[in-house]
């Protein structure tokens, strides 16, 4: 009886390190500034959908609002997507912000409807050495997180820890302006994007976050002022 018992501890200890371990696993960040109103976006909108169902890719679309002048207001578009857009562009040393653009873990600026270009950042993006490692453990709704470098010894720049909530799948009839008649199908429309604590770039960070509601959320550690993003997990 108690080299059962022993076995079973064995076994859920080992299911509990493995699920930890595949929790640490970062996903590149792609981030696509798109709007419903613009009709060069629809590409680059379908080969979002694409990275979305990719295993280490976190695909994201934030609408943005400076469209909403042209015949169609994007129901989907916020001001604060547009001062983040304009923040990666200053941060980039970008003279000018477009649709549809892409950035990639806060790093690199590309058109998003290049799917090549896209996929060879991407690529590089997965094979690069990991910055931190991001440890969840979940019970019931809420998730108990960790943040702590990769490597010993390493001291990274103060970052914001942000919770980005969003809409797996969303479809939109557009009435009006350049994409007048066209059905629209996205993938991860952000819905709010908010801070839920400062990682100062060292030693080991913990908090717990409370999820709620029916939407998807992720964790994105990223270097304050829009800078690199150094990790990110799912939470669901």
């Amino acid at each position: 009886m108690r080299k059962i018992k022993f076995l079973g501890y064995v076994l859920a200890w080992l299911m509990f390190i493995s699920n930890a371990l595949a929790d640490t696993k970062s996903m590149v960040v792609a981030e696509l500034f798109t709007s419903q109103g613009c009709s060069s976006c629809p590409p680059a909108d379908a080969l979002l959908r694409n990275l979305a169902e990719k295993q280490h890719v976190l695909a994201l679309a934030f609408h943005i609002d400076y469209w909403d002048y042209i015949g169609w207001k994007d129901t989907f578009a916020k001001l604060s997507f547009t001062t983040r857009q304009k923040s990666y562009a200053k941060h980039l040393g970008l003279k000018h912000i477009y649709t549809p653009q892409m950035i990639i873990n806060g790093r690199y600026d590309v058109i998003g409807s290049r799917a090549m270009e896209v996929a060879d950042i991407l690529s590089d993006e997965i094979r690069r050495q990991k910055t931190i490692v991001i440890t969840k453990i979940g019970h019931d709704k809420t998730i108990a997180l960790s943040i702590v470098p990769a490597q010993n010894n390493i001291s990274l720049q103060h970052s914001d820890v942000l919770a980005i909530r969003f809409r797996p799948h969303s479809k939109v009839s557009v009435n009006n302006g350049e994409n007048k008649g066209k059905t629209l199908l996205y993938a991860n429309v952000v819905t709010s994007v908010s801070k839920i604590g400062t990682w100062r770039g060292e030693g080991r960070w913990k908090t717990t976050y409370s999820l709620s509601g029916s939407e998807r959320v992720a964790i994105i550690v990223q270097e304050q002022n829009q800078g690199e993003i150094y990790g990110s997990v799912l939470l669901r």
